[in-house]
């Protein structure tokens, strides 16, 4: 299987008409150098899997513009080294997990266009280095909280 390739530090696979879900495989603890993962713009379904939160050494993770379902999942919080995470245009829901701003590095954060609801974890102002969040298109029921004040490094919000 793909999760097999140890040495790999990029998953390139976009735009390649993909539709099962995501392997189980890939997030699995022997893919150790992975850094970029991208499965943007093909039909994935299903969740994404909590396993992917194996993948300590990623800085970019793509899963935008497919059909993933559910919540994402707070094992998320294990990379600690991403800087983009870019799950935008799925049919995603339930609330954020606060846990996210344990990805302290994160400069861009993508979650528009999806189904999250419940409020804006406060959270999010311990993420000091965003540049771009990207919320819109959600069923959010509050504001921002007053805490994205912290940010003073984010240029775009959406």
């Amino acid at each position: 299987s793909i999760g097999n390739l140890k040495s790999l530090k990029e998953l390139h696979l976009a735009n390649n008409r993909l539709e099962k879900n995501i392997p189980h495989s890939i997030g699995g603890s022997s893919m150790t150098q992975l850094k970029h993962l991208d499965l943007s713009s093909n039909s994935i379904q299903g969740t994404i899997p909590y396993e992917l939160g194996s993948l300590t050494t990623l800085s970019s993770l793509n899963l935008s513009w497919n059909l993933l379902v559910g919540e994402l999942p707070h094992e998320l919080s294990n990379l600690q080294t991403m800087v983009e995470l870019d799950v935008s245009h799925n049919n995603l829901g339930g609330p954020l997990i606060s846990e996210l701003s344990s990805t302290m590095f994160l400069t861009k954060l993508k979650l528009n266009d999806n189904h999250f609801s419940g409020e804006v974890p406060r959270e999010i102002g311990d993420l000091l280095h965003l540049d771009e969040l990207w919320l819109n298109n959600n069923n959010f029921q509050s504001t921002l909280p007053s805490e994205i004040s912290k940010l003073e490094g984010l240029g775009k919000i959406y």
